[in-house]
């Protein structure tokens, strides 16, 4: 994984997110940081969250969550199921947290595959922080497929 460097990139979060948060708030950016960058070197989108992982405690809630999400995302076919099981998984959790939103960001990861505007909009549709967590699938996602494989828009916005 030399070329993609999550661990850096987990360090460099770390830093960040420590001004702010604490707890699973700095795992959660460490996480999908790592992540992010993996996604440069891997394939899917699977992948790049099984290496994030590697760079947050296993002891942590987020781990656990994250685990819980990557089993759970085998039955998960649209925003609907995947805000259904969240919303029962995570019951009463306010709606910006870190842990519900980043296994809402798998589950959209999971139902998209390399569809960039299937992984977009389905993980919008999903609810709750969601500038943030179709943001985070979408650089994700956009990191495995690359420039040259994303859909041309610009007849959509007039270029």
């Amino acid at each position: 994984m030399a070329s993609a460097y999550p661990e850096k990139a987990a360090e460099m979060a770390y830093r960040d997110a420590f001004i702010s948060h604490r707890r699973n708030g700095i795992y959660g950016e460490m996480f999908f940081s790592a992540s992010q960058a993996a996604a440069f070197a891997v394939d899917n989108s699977i992948d790049a969250i099984k290496i994030g992982l590697t760079e947050i405690p296993k002891s942590c809630a987020l781990y656990s969550d994250v685990e819980w999400a990557l089993n759970a995302g085998r039955d998960i076919k649209n925003y609907r199921d995947a805000r259904s099981a969240v919303d029962e998984h995570f019951m009463g959790m306010s709606g910006v947290h870190t842990n519900n939103n980043a296994c809402l960001t798998i589950f959209g990861l999971m139902i998209g595959g390399t569809d960039v505007t299937k992984v977009i909009s389905e993980t919008v549709a999903m609810g709750l922080d969601n500038d943030c967590t179709a943001a985070m699938a979408g650089s994700i996602v956009g990191a495995i497929v690359g420039k040259r494989n994303l859909y041309n828009i610009s007849h959509l916005v007039g270029n």
